[in-house]
């Protein structure tokens, strides 16, 4: 008698462990189905100088899945650069202070100084800054909860 309880509860723990390993698999699917085939739109625009700081609005938009997934951006880690190899610096903006659709970019201290000099030169009409970086985002389906890295970028052009 023991030994048939003991292979029942065996068999039910078994049972249990597939049917959770399955709908660990079937979430899987949805998000990497909805990474692959989605994209994240990242806009950035040139606001001006305030003293050698640069400023910039951006947005973000993520498009990922048919809308059966929730996207809640986590944070957002950028690096801005031009063309010719030129660093202007990183920056972390945490989307759980601020709004993903509507956010500031800075480039400052030397940095901004230095982009600063650089268009006041009058070498070029204006400067590329190139932003690139990693964007976190955590996708819900109302199972389990999955947090990726989306790469994004962009570019805009600074000008007095």
């Amino acid at each position: 008698m023991k030994r048939i309880l003991l292979l029942v509860v065996l068999i039910a723990c078994g049972v249990i462990a597939w049917i959770g390993i399955i709908l660990g698999m079937d979430n899987f699917r949805v998000h990497a189905r909805a990474i692959s085939s989605g994209i994240v739109e990242m806009r950035v625009d040139f606001i001006g100088f305030k003293g050698v700081v640069a400023e910039f609005r951006g947005s973000l938009n993520p498009v990922l899945g048919n809308g059966s997934i929730e996207v809640e951006p986590e944070y957002l880690q950028l690096t801005a650069s031009d063309g010719r190899g030129g660093y202007y610096g990183s920056q972390i903006v945490n989307f759980h202070m601020t709004d993903p659709e509507d956010f500031v970019i800075t480039i400052a201290g030397g940095y901004g100084a230095s982009l600063k000099r650089r268009i006041e030169s009058g070498i070029d009409d204006g400067e590329t800054v190139k932003f690139s970086g990693i964007l976190r985002l955590k996708l819900k389906t109302g199972k389990f909860p999955v947090e990726v890295a989306y790469p994004v970028s962009s570019q805009c052009e600074v000008e007095l």
